[in-house]
């Protein structure tokens, strides 16, 4: 329903590289969880019946919100609450469309921007490329969430960049755009 495979399970023409990094930050996710204590012997045995809730920050259409909560949902032993957090309203709208098409139990997505999102109790949260200084928002609101695990790829920071004054032994270097970004 997402568009990145077939009903067969085979991957969509153009849609390879957002296969790809669905499937490696799936991969990548597992051992945070790990070493968190959210996933595997040290979460089974503290009795973690409690629902691993995971909070996805500018998740956009939701590619890697969907894949991460179905994920967790069958290896965290525990029930997962996931929460996408999305400022433009049409893609939490088809968001939220997706996931009563596919009967997704514990996931929904709200609209809003970042620093504005009262997050609540969060074990994980994801900020992956929140624009500006939306990633440091994020990190604000897991910290303030209590998060264990904070997973985070900023952006571009096109409001902090101009404001960068680079020491005098670095100008020459960082005048060519490419190395100042």
């Amino acid at each position: 329903v997402l568009g990145v495979t077939t009903a067969e399970g085979r991957v969509c023409r153009g849609m390879e590289a957002k296969f790809r990094q669905i499937h490696r930050f799936v991969e990548l996710l597992d051992p945070l969880l790990v070493a968190a204590g959210l996933k595997g012997d040290a979460a089974a045995s503290a009795g973690a019946l409690e629902p691993l809730r995971l909070v996805d920050m500018g998740c956009g259409k939701g590619y890697l919100t969907f894949a991460a909560h179905e994920h967790l949902g069958r290896e965290s032993r525990r029930p997962v609450r996931t929460r996408g957090v999305e400022v433009r309203p049409e893609l939490v709208e088809a968001g939220n469309r997706h996931v009563r098409e596919c009967g997704v139990e514990g996931l929904e997505f709200v609209a809003g921007a970042i620093a504005e999102q009262a997050v609540g109790p969060a074990d994980v949260l994801v900020a992956l490329h929140a624009c500006d200084t939306a990633t440091d928002d994020a990190l604000a609101a897991g910290i303030a969430a209590g998060a264990r695990l904070l997973v985070v790829a900023p952006c571009c920071h096109r409001e902090v960049r101009p404001q960068l004054r680079p020491p005098p032994v670095l100008e020459p270097v960082l005048r060519h755009g490419i190395l100042r970004e």
